[in-house]
C-alpha cells in the first residue's frame, strides 16, 4: 500500500502544475530532487530478505497515464512561445515522471518472456525518443555489463559528462547491429508521434515532446552511470570474461526509492536473474553497496570531485569469494581493502549477511582483545598476507573479531616462519569495529614498524569464515586447487 501511495505521489506530481501552472510548476521537480532523496536518506533502511507479494497494478494503469500526461503537457504550452521558462519548465516537470516511472516501467516490461508484453515496454519507450533502449538493453547491456563494450557501464574516473554522450552513442549503435529494423521502427513510431504532436499542438507542442524526452533519456542514462560504476569484469587469458557477479553491480537498501523505482535498486540481483519479477528481487549480501539511493547519489554523480572522493574508495574494496560453495556462502557478502596511510597501512574488512542469526552464527558476541595470539585462524578470523617489494618474502596478519591479532613473517613460500617481537609502535591497532544487524566492518592500522623497514607492493585481503564448524576460505582470489592464502600468484590488491 506505501509503495503505491509513493509511486502515486511521484507520477501525479506534475498535474498540479498543468492544471493551474505557475510555481506550482516547480512541485514535481521538488518533489523528485529534493524532497524524495532527503526522505530517502533518512528513512530506516530495508532488509535485505524484504520482498513483496504481487506486481502493483500501477504498472498497467501507468500504461495510458504516460501518453495522457505528454499530451497533457504538449497542449499546456501549445499557445507559449519557443523561448518561455514555462515551456521548459513543464518539459522538465513532465520528463522527470515519463523518465523516473515510465522508463523504469519500461524496463520491467522488456524483461517479460511474452511479446506483448515486451511491447508494452517499448511502446513507453517511443514516446520519450528511446525505443531502441528495449533491444539494447536486453540483448547487448545484459550480456556486457562491466566490460569495455559496454556502453551503459561507467568507468572509474569517468565524468557524468563525458559519459553521457560517450553511452547514448554506443547504446544506440549497439542497438542498431543487434537488430537494424526493430531500431529503425523504433524510431519511426516516435516521429509519427512527434508529428502528431506538431500538428495538433504546434512548433511549441513538438518542442516539448522532445524537451521531455531529454529528461527523462538524461533521468535514465544518469542511473545507469551510477549502477555499474567502475565495476569491471575480469577477463581470462584466452579473451573469455568472468560471469557476471553480485559484486558487478551496485545495489542500495533505501526506503522510498525502492519502492518509487519497483526494487530497480536491488540491481545485483536483476542482474544474476534477469527475468526475475521485480516483487521477488532481493538485495545481495556480495553486491556493494551505495550510500543512499538513486535521487540522492544522481546529486553526487553531477558533481565529478565529489562523486569521485565518495565512490572510489568503495572501487578500493576488493570483494572476497569463497573457495568452492558451501550451505550458506551465497548468503554472504565479505570485502577487504588495503591502502597507505600515514605511517603504515590501513586494512578494511567488510561483512554482510543477508540474515541477522547468520551474522551471529559466523560472528558471535565477544568482548574487546588486544591480545596477540595464535591459532586464531581455526574459528572466525580476517587475515592478510603483504609481499615485500623484490623478494619471495611476506608477512601474515591475523585479526579475530574481538581485537585479538597475531603476526608472522616468512622467507619464502610456507618457509622461514617466525614471530618477529613488536614493540608498541610496531604493533597492530583496531582503529574501529562497527556492528549492525546484518553487517560488521573492522578496520585495523599496520605500522610501517612492524614490516621491519622493507617496503610492501602487495596486498591478499582473505578470511575465514566458521559457521558451527562448517568452515570457508575467502579469498580476491584463489589460485591452486585448494585454499591456499599463501601463493604469492593471490597477491593481487597493489600498494602505490
Amino acid at each position: 500500500m506505501l509503495a503505491n501511495l509513493a509511486i502515486l505521489v511521484f507520477a501525479l506530481s506534475p498535474l498540479p502544475g498543468l492544471i493551474a501552472g505557475g510555481s506550482w510548476l516547480w512541485l514535481a521537480p521538488v518533489l523528485a530532487l529534493v524532497v524524495f532523496p532527503l526522505l530517502d536518506h533518512l528513512l530506516p533502511r530495508v532488509r535485505a530478505a524484504a520482498t513483496l507479494g504481487r506486481p502493483s497494478p500501477l504498472l498497467f494503469l501507468y500504461l495510458p497515464f504516460h501518453a495522457f500526461l505528454i499530451l497533457f503537457g504538449a497542449a499546456r504550452v501549445a499557445s507559449l512561445p519557443a523561448a518561455s521558462p514555462e515551456l521548459w519548465l513543464t518539459a522538465f516537470s513532465v520528463g522527470i515522471v515519463t523518465g523516473g516511472i515510465g522508463i523504469t516501467f519500461a524496463h520491467e516490461w522488456v524483461h517479460h518472456l511474452k511479446p506483448r508484453e515486451r511491447l508494452l515496454g517499448e511502446w513507453l519507450l517511443v514516446w520519450v525518443a528511446y525505443g531502441h533502449y528495449a533491444t539494447e538493453h536486453v540483448y547487448g547491456h545484459h550480456k556486457n555489463v562491466g566490460l569495455r563494450e559496454d556502453g551503459a557501464t561507467a568507468r572509474k574516473n569517468e565524468w557524468i559528462q563525458t559519459y553521457i554522450p560517450r553511452a547514448l552513442y554506443q547504446v544506440w549503435r549497439s542497438a542498431f547491429r543487434l537488430k537494424p529494423a526493430r531500431t529503425l521502427a523504433h524510431g519511426l513510431a516516435t516521429l509519427a508521434i512527434a508529428a502528431g504532436i506538431a500538428l495538433a499542438f504546434g512548433r511549441s507542442g513538438l518542442l516539448f515532446f522532445f524537451a521531455q524526452a531529454a529528461v527523462a533519456v538524461l533521468l535514465l542514462t544518469s542511473i545507469d552511470y551510477i549502477e555499474h560504476y567502475g565495476l569491471e569484469r575480469k577477463r581470462s587469458a584466452d579473451g573469455r570474461a568472468e560471469a557476471v557477479k553480485p559484486h558487478h553491480s551496485w545495489d542500495s537498501d533505501t526506503r522510498l526509492m525502492g519502492e518509487v523505482l519497483i526494487r530497480l535498486q536491488r540491481h545485483a540481483d536483476h542482474h544474476m536473474r534477469p527475468l526475475k519479477p521485480y516483487p521477488e528481487l532481493a538485495l545481495l549480501a556480495g553486491a556493494p553497496r551505495l550510500p543512499t539511493g538513486y535521487a540522492g547519489m544522481i546529486w553526487l554523480a553531477w558533481w565529478p570531485h565529489a562523486w569521485f572522493r565518495v565512490m572510489n574508495p568503495r572501487l578500493a574494496r576488493t570483494p572476497l569469494v569463497p573457495f568452492g560453495p558451501n550451505t550458506w556462502s551465497t548468503s554472504v557478502g565479505l570485502e577487504g581493502s588495503a591502502e597507505r596511510a600515514k605511517g603504515g597501512v590501513r586494512l578494511r574488512f567488510g561483512l554482510r549477511v543477508a540474515d541477522p542469526a547468520l551474522l551471529y552464527a559466523l560472528v558471535p558476541e565477544a568482548g574487546p582483545s588486544s591480545e596477540r595470539r595464535d591459532e586464531l585462524w581455526r574459528t572466525t578470523c580476517f587475515e592478510a598476507f603483504f609481499g615485500v617489494a623484490g623478494s619471495p618474502a611476506y608477512f601474515e596478519f591475523n585479526a579475530a573479531p574481538s581485537g585479538a591479532w597475531a603476526w608472522y613473517a616468512f622467507d619464502d613460500y610456507r618457509k622461514g616462519m617466525a614471530k618477529p617481537v613488536l614493540d608498541s609502535n610496531a604493533e597492530p591497532r583496531l582503529l574501529s569495529f562497527t556492528r549492525r544487524e546484518e553487517s560488521l566492518e573492522a578496520v585495523w592500522f599496520i605500522p610501517d614498524a612492524a614490516f621491519g623497514g622493507r617496503t610492501i607492493d602487495a596486498v591478499s585481503p582473505t578470511a575465514v569464515l566458521d559457521r558451527a564448524g562448517e568452515i570457508g576460505y575467502w579469498a580476491a582470489k584463489h589460485a591452486g586447487v585448494e585454499p591456499d592464502f599463501h601463493r604469492r600468484d593471490s597477491f593481487v590488491v597493489r600498494l602505490g
